[in-house]
């Protein structure tokens, strides 16, 4: 079953984000890192449950 990603964006907004394919799974010595496949933004990079980059807005960065 897949896995969804809720972002808290106010007390009257969430956006979820159901994830193709959960790549990897890690906590470091400082937080919990996921690296998952999704429907909408592609491969993306989570830091403690919280998006920091993903494939599909990649080039705004370089």
């Amino acid at each position: 079953m897949a896995e969804w990603l809720k972002e808290k964006f106010s007390p009257y907004e969430i956006h979820l984000h159901k994830f193709k394919k959960i790549i990897r799974k890690k906590r470091t010595k400082f937080q919990n890192m996921v690296i998952a496949d999704t429907y909408s933004f592609g491969k993306c990079l989570l830091l403690d449950g919280e998006i920091q980059s993903a494939l599909s807005d990649e080039k705004i960065y370089h």
